[in-house]
């Protein structure tokens, strides 16, 4: 029978151990949560946190709203309870049968505050925090079969930092190694506790500062923790923190001089042995070159990390060496705590401690243009292998048409590193890890689920001297953001000082793919020159196989985010009198992580990572390109900000519809009201018809939201425009029509290089 649990403090970790409740499938068989205690007792906020996360993303599990302040997450009900000035001894846990309490407020980690639990009917308390007073502390995989039911009543699961550093100490004695005396820094990525802007910390003044652009000194007793639940380090470890502006994942250093003389080798296949056998699920190894981002939702207690462990140098040193291990500070520790709640219920093993990784889903919807069938695989190749490129390549690779219905043969980049090559295909900071099997064939060759693929050489001569004639290639996607018009490329060469000449005979254009034996290019960018802009689900059927459509741009992310919205408007009669567009836009690869040269965009120089910078964008001119008639009437700018991805999109513009009202003879200041309502009936059909296009004509191109949504929310979209409903103003002027504000949200790679390939299918099938 399930055990019936309450969780106290439903903030972040609160939140994050009941996902993982969820994620293991325990809730409804081995445990009913059936209270979550908060300040607050609102369900439907607690569904909305519990629904979106910034950093984890969308909770995978089905969450209703039922009676009074009830939740209801995959059939199972759960009562949101008031928080009680009393503290957890006011708590109706003997009522609901309560057994197990997580303490997770952080505010009752004294065994004299957390007993509370107790006298209020529970059985056991764990608190999700290092722990004071007379209680148990417990590390899964190092101390947890101390746990004595009989004594121990309140638990403490320790930090997230002690549960990555215990496991790699815990190793090192079990093995012999043994610790003469070691020193910790653990770099930290910020926590809920940080300020976003300067602000009051009277007992820790660093601590005070603003989280999202400093690194932190700060205080930690996670080290000497380990001492708790490994007594022989007693003494032996200390250390520090540095807190830094990532929203998750962190990583432990530790320094130590080892009890007996070895080597790095004999430590790193110690670690590697340990983490395949005794303490899988706990620690884990990793011997790739990855980043912080890299492990966002890694189940594991720590990652010992090969790569970056060090040996001291000196001649005849074999005792002081440098070990590097990483822990995601919420979603690992947070399993741990189910974890030990679960070894605590049944007194067992920590055999289910063994599952697999958990991996990113893309989401996944309708093809935008009709793809009629393809009878063998149409053989491609991708121009630049940079961020568009490999997100080009990811798509066709998502969408399952990769040996299909097309056949990659040619990857073209200053590098021919297949190697490399898989390692960005594997790991991206944005979007996780990639979903499919990638291995290194021969020279300069990937393969991508048993499909070759060549890395290719680019060539100063450019595009005309790639061997596509040879490799069969049909179709290329242009990629580089090079090759666009010989103009744009005589610019920036100009900016590095190159003054334009007869060494511009070798310049390429995109139309060298062509000289180059392919039938069709698509530059992934807004085109210049004499080339046909598409819009997939705006004008992509205007596409014509036999007229001089050989070259094609896909045009820009930001015009594949409002096309489709003026599209609408146009289509449905509100259409535009004139606009004014503003697009904040997350940083891109063109821009600079510290103040550089910029020659002709200053501002365009200055650190991406901590500025709002203005810039120039063509992207709601371009409208008018696919929309003739918006020609002239929209313009507009961008700022870009210090996020990784996804941007938006915000039209000011004039309808040219009026809502008629019947003029009647009644007082004026009821035809102020009667003109305001109008504005409100005009903005819920504007509203409306957006909504009704993203279910029917432009689904899989349009989609909607009215949800309170934030950017990273929209990481890995693949719709062109997300629009929001929310955000979405009207002047409220008396009088005033036709004046409104529309939002619409886009993740600028993933989106749009999932139009790319759209266009690519169109134009195959066409």
């Amino acid at each position: 029978m399930a055990v019936k649990i309450g969780i106290n403090g439903f903030g972040r970790i609160g939140r994050m151990v009941f996902q993982a409740i969820c994620d293991q499938g325990l809730l409804g068989s081995k445990l009913d949560v059936v209270g979550v205690v908060d300040m607050s007792t609102d369900a439907e906020y607690f569904a909305y946190q519990m629904k979106y996360d910034t950093v984890h993303g969308q909770f995978k599990h089905d969450v209703k709203i039922g009676e009074k302040d009830e939740l209801i997450v995959n059939g199972n009900k759960i009562k949101c309870i008031q928080a009680s000035r009393e503290g957890p001894k006011a708590l109706p846990w003997k009522d609901m049968g309560v057994k197990y309490v997580i303490e997770s407020t952080g505010l009752f980690v004294e065994y004299e505050k957390a007993v509370g639990h107790i006298e209020a009917g529970a059985e056991k308390v764990i608190i999700s925090a290092p722990g004071k007073g007379n209680l148990k502390t417990l590390v899964c995989g190092v101390n947890h079969t101390e746990y004595d039911k009989a004594n121990h009543h309140v638990v403490s699961n320790a930090s997230c930092t002690t549960n990555c550093l215990a496991p790699i100490c815990h190793v090192l004695l079990k093995e012999g190694v043994g610790i003469e005396k070691g020193l910790m820094t653990t770099i930290h990525a910020y926590t809920a506790t940080q300020k976003t802007v300067d602000g009051v910390s009277a007992k820790d003044w660093r601590g005070g500062r603003a989280a999202a652009c400093n690194i932190i000194p700060s205080a930690t007793g996670a080290a000497k923790a380990v001492g708790e639940v490994l007594p022989s380090t007693k003494g032996k470890l200390t250390g520090m923190a540095f807190r830094v502006p990532t929203p998750d994942v962190s990583v432990v250093d530790l320094t130590f001089t080892a009890e007996k003389d070895t080597s790095i080798q004999e430590i790193d296949s110690l670690l590697k042995a340990a983490s395949g056998s005794y303490m899988k699920g706990v620690l884990s190894y990793t011997d790739e070159e990855l980043v912080s981002m890299d492990f966002v939702h890694n189940v594991n207690s720590s990652i010992y990390d090969s790569k970056a462990t060090l040996q001291n140098n000196l001649p005849g040193e074999k005792r002081f060496f440098k070990v590097v291990s990483w822990y995601d500070n919420e979603w690992g520790y947070s399993n741990r705590v189910v974890d030990l709640l679960m070894h605590m219920i049944s007194q067992s093993t920590l055999a289910h401690l063994v599952r697999p990784q958990c991996s990113i889903l893309a989401s996944a919807s309708p093809n935008s243009c009709p793809i009629v069938e393809i009878a063998m695989a149409v053989k491609i190749g991708i121009n630049g292998f940079g961020r568009i490129g490999r997100m080009v390549f990811q798509a066709i690779c998502d969408q399952g048409l990769l040996g299909s219905k097309l056949d990659v043969v040619g990857v073209v980049d200053m590098s021919t590193d297949a190697e490399y090559f898989a390692y960005q295909m594997k790991y991206d900071t944005v979007h996780g890890q990639f979903k499919h099997d990638v291995k290194i064939g021969e020279k300069d060759e990937l393969i991508v689920n048993g499909n070759k693929i060549k890395c290719i050489q680019a060539s100063r001569e450019g595009p005309k001297a790639l061997p596509w004639k040879d490799m069969g290639v049909k179709y290329v996607i242009e990629s580089t953001g090079l090759f666009v018009e010989y103009e744009w490329l005589v610019d920036i060469l100009a900016l590095h000082g190159v003054v334009p000449c007869e060494v511009f005979a070798w310049v390429p254009k995109a139309v060298g793919h062509i000289e180059a034996g392919a039938e069709k290019v698509i530059i992934s960018a807004p085109g210049k020159g004499n080339l046909k802009t598409l819009v997939c689900g705006v004008n992509h059927t205007e596409y014509d196989k036999a007229a001089n459509h050989h070259v094609v741009s896909n045009a820009s992310c930001t015009t594949n985010c409002l096309a489709p919205i003026c599209h609408v408007l146009l289509k449905e009669g509100v259409g535009i009198e004139k606009g004014l567009m503003t697009t904040i836009h997350a940083y891109t690869a063109t821009q600079k992580t510290v103040d550089g040269v910029s020659a002709k965009d200053w501002r365009g120089g200055r650190a991406a990572a901590c500025n709002i910078i203005p810039s120039a964008t063509g992207a709601a001119k371009a409208v008018g390109e696919v929309l003739p008639s918006t020609k002239g009437k929209l313009t507009g700018m961008a700022f870009r900000v210090p996020t990784p991805d996804v941007s938006v999109v915000d039209l000011t513009f004039t309808a040219e519809k009026d809502t008629s009202i019947q003029e009647t003879r009644v007082a004026s200041s009821e035809k102020v009201l009667e003109r305001v309502l109008a504005a409100i009936l005009m903005m819920q059909e504007i509203d409306s018809l957006l909504k009704a296009a993203s279910g029917s004509y432009m689904k899989g191109v349009l989609s909607y939201t009215d949800e309170e949504l934030v950017s990273m929310d929209f990481v890995h979209n693949v719709n062109s425009s997300i629009y929001d409903s929310k955000a979405t103003l009207q002047n409220n002027l008396p009088g005033e029509k036709r004046f409104f504000k529309v939002v619409s949200w886009y993740d600028n790679e993933w989106g749009y290089s999932n139009r790319v390939v759209d266009l690519l299918m169109h134009m195959i099938s066409a």
